[in-house]
């Protein structure tokens, strides 16, 4: 059994996980706050994030309507 020497980086994310669901933003679904909580500590830069990629499997969730930018 392995005893971690610290507890820094259990204490680092829970502090990311406050900072993801604040008190404004109480009502997140699990499945939304895990994802958010994914997205935070995989330390992947935005730069690197193909937004379109993301934009497609976000509008094939459900049906929306998207509307152009003005």
């Amino acid at each position: 059994m392995v005893i971690p020497m610290s507890t820094k980086i259990c204490e680092k994310d829970f502090s990311k996980q406050n900072l993801i669901k604040s008190h404004l933003r109480t009502s997140l679904k699990l499945e939304t706050l895990d994802a958010l909580m994914h997205i935070s500590c995989a330390n992947n830069p935005v730069e690197n994030i193909n937004w379109n990629a993301v934009m497609l499997v976000w509008r094939n969730m459900k049906d929306r309507i998207i509307h152009p930018l003005l």
